[in-house]
């Protein structure tokens, strides 16, 4: 691969998103999981004698969802399909560079038939390289 171009997968989740949902009969909460998977590419810049790099990237993502329930309804799911972006800061822990520490922020977008999910997430990042 071409220096300071990476191609990249992964996957992200969410466990139980939904809050607790009130009508006449009572209320319920419903279990229920978001899963993510981006897919794409990601340009790196090394900075500060290779210790410290920016980097930002893009590509596309499948987006899934279900839940055990709904009040008055029974549990259901969907899939969509879209797109995410990303710019990340790292910082290298050690001398030799194997011990990372960074922070991403990122914003994921997926269309389905009748729902559009945006999210804003940022994660803290710890990682090992060899």
């Amino acid at each position: 691969m071409t220096p300071g171009i990476e191609l990249e997968a992964g996957v992200f989740a969410t466990m139980n998103p939904l809050g607790e949902g009130c009508v006449a009969a009572g209320c319920i909460t419903p279990t229920s999981h978001y899963f993510w998977v981006p897919f794409g590419v990601r340009f790196l810049m090394p900075l500060k004698h290779d210790r410290f790099e920016l980097s930002a990237g893009g590509g596309g993502l499948f987006d899934h969802f279900s839940t055990s329930a709904q009040v008055g309804l029974g549990g259901y799911s969907y899939n969509g399909f879209g797109g995410y972006v990303k710019a990340s800061a790292a910082l290298a822990l050690d001398r030799h560079r194997h011990f990372w520490l960074g922070f991403t922020p990122r914003i994921y977008l997926a269309n389905s038939g009748n729902y559009r999910d945006r999210w804003f997430l940022i994660t803290g990042d710890v990682g090992v390289r060899f």
